[in-house]
């Protein structure tokens, strides 16, 4: 085997590990901490339990929104899960999809849990860079008086990881995002707006016989 072919398997065995990586939820490329509001409002990615009770300590929180949903039996999940409870913070989970449009309903838990949850809020998801870039801008309009497009600026940007040229259902969401009401009354991922990043959120059009 030539160096070169020795080379590129050895670039394409070190992407497939790193792809494992990421996937099987090892991976986390920063802590990405940011102060959304004050006070009220926090994002990162998927923390350690040593670094949740540093912020209990520092910052006071008292919720946690874990975007990932519930997934016992998953080390980092059930690592959280004892932080939270040892703490006696409350935690919320909520399984928004990276890739897709969020189904209505998930979204709904997610407008219930900033009306109702005790703050300070602490938001992640596992990077902190995509689901938790969408949650922060909607939690941004809807309690900072953003509008869609300075709420991206602020909470969809590179400084947060987010990267909207490989995961572009994220900004096109909060571009249409028109309040709470509307979310419960009229969104639909499947609408024309959303449907390129609709996934399975959509039935299937039945075959027409030819």
């Amino acid at each position: 085997m030539s160096r070169r072919t020795k080379a590129v398997v050895g670039l394409v065995l070190f992407c497939a590990f790193a792809g494992w990586m990421y996937r099987s939820s090892v991976f986390r490329p920063a802590e990405n901490f940011h102060v959304v509001d004050e006070g009220r409002f926090y994002r990162m990615a998927q923390p350690r339990p040593e670094e949740l009770e540093a912020l209990v300590k520092k910052y006071g929180i008292k919720t946690v929104i874990n975007l990932r949903g519930h997934q016992s039996g998953e080390w980092w999940y059930d690592d959280e899960a004892a932080a939270t409870k040892k703490l006696g913070i409350k935690q919320v989970d909520i399984g928004f999809s990276t890739e897709n449009v969020q189904f209505k309903d998930d979204w709904i838990t997610y407008l219930d849990t900033l009306k109702t949850a005790e703050r300070p809020i602490l938001v992640h998801c596992r990077s902190g860079a995509d689901r938790t870039s969408e949650a922060s801008a909607v939690y941004a309009i809807e309690y900072m008086g953003k509008s869609p497009e300075l709420a991206i600026e602020d909470h969809m940007a590179l400084s947060n990881l987010h990267l909207s040229l490989f995961i572009p259902a994220k900004k096109q969401f909060v571009r249409n995002y028109k309040g709470d009401q509307w979310l419960r009354t009229a969104y639909d991922p499947c609408a024309p707006e959303f449907l390129e990043w609709a996934g399975n959120r959509c039935p299937t059009p039945p075959t027409v016989a030819k």
